[in-house]
């Protein structure tokens, strides 16, 4: 609008000089002359102008409506929120046993921190390659069914243990191990390579820290022991195991900082999925690139293959949603999860919305952030089976839970009226 209401300056004042300097130079014209001239020149102007104006108007207004009924949006529906409480849950439904990670876990292939080279070649024998350092021992394992790299530490002068890492003394031994190809070898307990996600959760518990490779589209789930001073690292692909690394913390895989919370007490980045967070602004390659863009009104959906993010018209973020179980939340839950692992995970929710007892209907497992008012992480699972159809972090309440596009708002709504204000 200011660009035409310039425009319309410059042309009467152009148009009122050049009358200006005509009547001075006639003086055979009258101010009753001058004064019609201005007028034609003035009316012709006004309406040229206002017919700019009305569309610029409507395009304008039809966008201020949109705002402001936006920020007119009825926010009662908060008080149903209570990240204090704690939900009943359904009769049958108990959460699987709550298993801390405990340092008897860190041993990948029967080995563990500090087992002697003796001790790794009475199990496996010569390796098909060994090279060494002046500190370490490396053996590689490479045969049809087992790729594995084991780095000891070599023994060292006494006087050269002491240091300000392992509580003050250098360990010798295995140091590191890194398993590439097996099928029978055992992480921790049962786990294998090839195990699923979901196997890791119940048995390790919710993750130190998930890291991605957005190239690989590889996710880390790093487990850490502050008592061993060791990580075991799982890389996740399509859903399963793929490799698993136990060695010392180090970038980038290091933990930023082990979970000391309560399993079932939320913390801040439990509000944030796949790197945005609700009534934040949107960035638009943040992680990766986006695949496709469906526009609703005044929102934008971003979907990015695995996930998909709502924005409104001022940029700001107010739902992201998991499309594909090769995507997590940020202690290892996805879609296709049972409700007891979920409960493992996230303790009781603070809100449970049952459907009716129908076979395509389903139930709503709340987990409001106490961080910040009207948000929660919503897990939607199937009413008959209890297993995690959608997962969806919301700062907007889902009025149409038993609707697969109405949970998402994506329902087909009336045009705004193009009124004028």
């Amino acid at each position: 609008m200011k660009r035409h209401i310039s425009a319309a300056l410059i042309f009467c004042i152009v148009t009122l000089t050049t009358t200006a300097f005509a009547a001075t130079g006639s003086g055979d014209r009258t101010e009753k002359e001058i004064h019609l001239l201005k007028r034609a020149s003035a009316g012709h102007g006004d309406k040229k102008q206002s017919h700019n104006d009305k569309a610029d108007k409507e395009k304008t207004n039809y966008k201020v409506k949109a705002i402001e009924d936006s920020l007119k949006r009825d926010t009662s529906w908060q008080n149903t929120v209570n990240p204090n409480g704690k939900a009943v849950l359904p009769e049958g439904i108990e959460a699987a046993p709550v298993r801390p990670l405990k340092d008897e876990l860190f041993v990948v292939g029967g080995l563990r921190k500090g087992m002697s080279a003796a001790e790794v070649l009475q199990k496996y024998g010569q390796p098909q390659e060994r090279s060494e350092t002046t500190h370490f021992l490396k053996l590689v394992y490479r045969t049809d069914d087992l790729g594995m790299r084991v780095v000891l530490r070599k023994p060292v002068a006494e006087s050269l243990r002491l240091n300000n890492i392992d509580n003050g003394v250098i360990e010798t031994g295995v140091e590191s191990v890194f398993l590439t190809k097996s099928d029978t070898l055992v992480i921790g307990e049962d786990i294998t390579l090839g195990s699923p996600v979901e196997l890791l959760v119940r048995r390790f518990g919710v993750p130190d820290t998930i890291l991605r490779d957005n190239d690989a589209n590889v996710y880390y789930f790093v487990y850490s022991s502050q008592a061993l001073h060791e990580d075991i690292i799982f890389a996740v692909g399509d859903r399963k195991i793929q490799r698993v690394a136990m060695m010392p913390p180090r970038m980038p895989y290091a933990a930023k900082n082990s979970r000391a919370l309560p399993y079932d007490m939320p913390a801040k980045e439990d509000f944030t999925l796949m790197g945005f967070a609700p009534a934040a602004p949107f960035t638009q390659n943040k992680y990766n690139t986006w695949q496709t863009v469906i526009k609703r009104g005044h929102t934008n959906f971003w979907l990015y293959g695995d996930y998909g993010v709502e924005v409104d018209s001022t940029g700001t973020v107010h739902n992201v949603f998991l499309l594909s179980n090769s995507a997590f939340t940020g202690r290892g839950i996805t879609l296709g999860y049972h409700v007891s692992t979920l409960l493992a995970a996230y303790g009781v929710p603070n809100r449970i919305d049952i459907g009716p007892d129908t076979e395509d209907s389903v139930d709503a497992y709340y987990y409001d952030s106490p961080f910040d008012r009207g948000t929660s992480l919503v897990f939607i699972l199937k009413h008959d089976k209890h297993y995690i159809s959608d997962i969806i972090l919301t700062d907007r309440p889902i009025k149409d839970l038993q609707d697969s596009l109405g949970r998402y708002d994506l329902k087909e709504k009336k045009a705004i009226p193009k009124e004028y204000t």
